[in-house]
């Protein structure tokens, strides 16, 4: 268990840094988010308390499937990933959910 612990404090040192800020990022539950962004609720509206909105989802209902760990690393690392359709998605920081998909040209439907 100690060794378990050893590897934790070695990477919360270390860190991945946020593309927008520069400062750390966190491994939540339902998302991989800057430290500096820092979500509160006000009756039924969200804000964010803190310096920095980065922040990308592990469910993408638009993208059509849940993004994994290694697709977030991807993403960090200026790639791009697929999904069945053939559509990509790709890190944009400066659009708005930080993930921008381009979806595969569909083919032209046919005359009836």
């Amino acid at each position: 268990m100690a060794e378990n612990t050893e590897k934790t404090v070695v990477t919360e040192k270390k860190g991945t840094p946020c593309p927008v800020c520069s400062r750390k990022l966190k491994k939540g539950e339902k998302m991989v988010y800057c430290e500096e962004y820092k979500p509160k609720k006000d009756g039924s509206e969200w804000y964010n308390e803190g310096n920095c909105d980065f922040r990308i989802t592990y469910k993408n209902k638009i993208f059509g499937r849940d993004l994994t760990d290694r697709d977030i690393r991807t993403l960090l690392e200026g790639g791009s990933i697929k999904n069945k359709n053939g559509d990509s998605a790709i890190l944009d920081v400066d659009y708005e959910y930080f993930v921008r998909i381009d979806y595969k040209e569909k083919k032209e439907d046919r005359d009836f």
